[in-house]
């Protein structure tokens, strides 16, 4: 094998790693923001529970109870 071909299969090896991490780095990101949406809509249905307890109106209509 000449070392050309060697440079070639090393590069090509790079590349592929390269790749391969892009991609898993994207899929954390995009894991993350699935996990911040779960927690905010945690954090709004809890908020909802609470203004419930408290008796607040739930619904978008100021001044009228459910």
């Amino acid at each position: 094998m000449s070392n050309n071909e060697d440079l070639k299969r090393q590069e090509e090896l790079a590349k592929r790693i390269q790749e391969q991490a892009k991609q898993e780095q994207e899929k954390q990101i995009r894991r993350e923001e699935e996990l911040r949406r779960i927690r905010e809509s945690q954090v709004n249905q809890k908020q909802q529970q609470d203004d419930i307890i408290k008796g607040k109106p739930t619904s978008g209509r100021p001044g009228k109870d459910d």
